[in-house]
């Protein structure tokens, strides 16, 4: 498989950069400072904060069967409501799928795999955030923060206003409700892209995983795709 093409890497600086702002205020950085990883600059600002810590994300192998659905989570094993611990810090498994590029880390706590010859891109992030305390309510403040900060940004025009529900992602103790959140916007080159978000807060970390990719390529076959091939969250 194939690094991660170069417009994806655009729409991800795109993607990412307000998020990365709340996660400079997460924790402390554990980033190496490699010269391969990129960082994206936020909305008036030089540079991208520095990211909390995180573990490394593991490979979801070929014969790992992930589970998706959405529209609701009242039948998820580990629903919202559910408390959890971590001994270890949860990590994304992000899949091996034909046509897309092997995981890439873009920066601490920040990977993502690339869809080969489009923009789509799916973007995992685990992240140290010790002031959280309500797995709902913190990853919805997530959320919405998000989305102010990209409705702000000059590199962003015509942002939908988000509608929010739930999801349901496999993980290695059961089926698991997220919070999802889905939006539009626009961009400079005239291209509209549509990012669904997931987030969850677990014992100390923001777990958050975003498919994004141009309006007329986005597809809940897709999405169901990746899920199927593996995309499962480590606990």
């Amino acid at each position: 498989m194939k690094s991660l093409p170069r417009a994806s890497r655009t729409l991800a600086a795109l993607s990412a950069a307000a998020v990365l702002t709340l996660a400079g205020c997460a924790g402390d950085s554990s980033d190496d400072g490699g010269d391969d990883k990129a960082t994206f600059p936020t909305s008036g600002s030089d540079g991208a904060p520095d990211a909390p810590e995180a573990t490394d994300v593991p490979e979801a192998t070929e014969d790992q069967e992930g589970e998706a659905s959405s529209g609701g989570g009242a039948d998820a094993e580990l629903p919202l409501s559910e408390e959890l611990s971590a001994q270890d810090p949860p990590a994304w498994g992000l899949p091996l799928v034909d046509g897309w590029s092997v995981p890439q880390e873009l920066q601490s706590g920040v990977f993502q795999i690339g869809k080969e010859g489009s923009e789509t891109v799916v973007t995992a992030y685990q992240l140290a955030d010790p002031s959280g305390s309500d797995a709902e309510q913190a990853a919805r403040d997530w959320l919405d923060n998000y989305h102010a900060q990209v409705a702000d940004s000059a590199g962003a025009s015509d942002v939908t206003d988000p509608t929010y529900d739930t999801v349901v992602l496999d993980s290695t103790q059961g089926t698991m409700e997220f919070v999802a959140q889905d939006l539009a916007y626009g961009t400079p080159s005239g291209t509209r892209f549509r990012s669904f978000y997931v987030a969850r807060w677990i014992d100390g970390y923001l777990l958050g995983l975003q498919y994004a990719a141009p309006e007329d390529e986005w597809s809940e076959d897709e999405w169901a795709l990746l899920t199927e091939q593996g995309l499962k969250l480590t606990l």
